[in-house]
């Protein structure tokens, strides 16, 4: 169902050594927008020079790039490991030039500085030097973090979006429940293992497809995809069940077993078993995502007490005074404005209480569902003393 969102552009700034980070930032910004776009009304929109910038002409390089990309964004969220970049003639790179304009116009910067470990061989001395200065500056003048890992940046960096979200956009028109939390860190891992598992299963479809004369590219695909699981499982400890954990898990030991698979002069045997369990693996990665599902905790509290969750009193008690106004029925929209409830959190309550018999939906081609009371839900509340006869 279409929604209005105000959208902000996001300027994606970094020097050449945090390609992992690079890509990272991207995913981690729609995996906001699916779990809290429609919620907060706002659409945050990554740029990068890499797609966003068209050629010109008459200026220095980052001067066209500032007055195509920086003039434009509203946010700012920078990476950093080793090097800072190379001298714009301005600044000390064209990252930190970007930096500079944003905070110049007072627009919000959010910078993290990788503490992952290095080759020190593989460091330039000078860069790293003018690094630290960078970082030491930067950190009395805005929103400026660590990260040890990708997953732990996934993690802060999801977090502190919404922080942001709300100083440029406001709070959003719904209170919090007890299950709200959960909902959103269940959506956005599920919204990661998506993605993950289907860019790797194109890029091993196209490669498979291609018939190789060697599996050398496709064990590099499995590699990528384990690395990025292991992030993902990181992230997912105290969000999944434990048995959908340990699923993962198993299917992470096997991506490795394949990784490490040997092909032998037998007439093809060995190569054609490889791509087979390849394409197993998937197949299972794919289920598993269908099998992310909400953890509601008090769920056995309700069966085992009769007693509802607030929020789907709220909604009962709502769709019954929508009767009693002779107004039959409501969309999901209205019930989450009226209960002030979070639309993932309203639409959640919404199926469960479907699904219980409490509430009837009315289903039209084109048309959003139509909620409401069931005799069953009315039956709860006059049980309960919840409202009046």
């Amino acid at each position: 169902m279409a929604y209005q969102v105000t959208a902000y552009k996001v300027l994606i700034a970094s020097p050449g050594d945090v390609a992992a980070e690079r890509k990272t930032i991207p995913e981690v910004i729609g995996s906001w927008n699916a779990t809290h776009s429609e919620d907060y009304g706002v659409i945050l929109m990554p740029v990068m020079w890499e797609t966003h910038s068209t050629p010109g002409m008459g200026e220095r390089p980052q001067a066209i790039l500032n007055k195509q990309l920086v003039a434009t964004c509203d946010l700012l969220v920078g990476a950093f490991w080793t090097r800072i970049g190379t001298h714009t003639g301005v600044a000390e790179s064209g990252t930190v030039e970007e930096i500079e304009e944003m905070m110049k116009a007072g627009k919000p910067v959010m910078l993290y500085f990788s503490s992952a470990p290095v080759i020190l061989d593989s460091v330039d001395s000078d860069q790293y030097k003018k690094l630290t200065e960078f970082k030491r500056k930067c950190q009395v003048e805005g929103l400026v973090d660590k990260y040890d890992s990708i997953s732990d940046l996934r993690e802060k960096l999801f977090r502190h979006l919404t922080n942001v979200v709300r100083s440029l956009h406001g709070e959003p028109s719904f209170t919090t429940t007890n299950i709200d939390e959960d909902l959103r860190a269940t959506q956005s891992v599920k919204e990661q293992l998506r993605d993950i598992v289907t860019r790797a299963e194109v890029d091993w479809s196209t490669e498979r497809d291609s018939q190789p004369l060697s599996g050398d590219n496709a064990k590099y695909i499995l590699a990528g995809l384990i690395s990025d699981l292991v992030d993902m499982r990181s992230a997912a400890n105290g969000v999944l069940e434990t048995e959908l954990l340990s699923k993962i898990d198993f299917q992470i030991s096997q991506l490795k077993k394949l990784k490490e698979h040997r092909f032998y002069l037998d007439g093809g045997k060995s190569y054609g078993a490889f791509w087979e369990s390849g394409d197993k693996i998937f197949n299972t990665l794919r289920t598993l995502v269908g099998e992310v599902q909400y953890r509601y905790f008090s769920e056995k509290q309700e069966s085992s007490t009769s007693v509802m969750d607030e929020g789907k009193v709220r909604i009962l008690k709502l769709l019954a005074d929508i009767e009693e106004s002779r107004k039959d029925e409501i969309e999901d929209t209205e019930i989450s404005q009226s209960t002030k409830l979070s639309l993932t959190v309203t639409r959640y309550h919404l199926r469960m209480l479907e699904e219980q018999g409490y509430i009837y939906v009315s289903y039209v081609i084109g048309e959003p569902p139509m909620y409401s009371i069931d005799q069953a839900g009315r039956d709860y509340l006059i049980k309960n003393k919840l409202i009046q006869l």
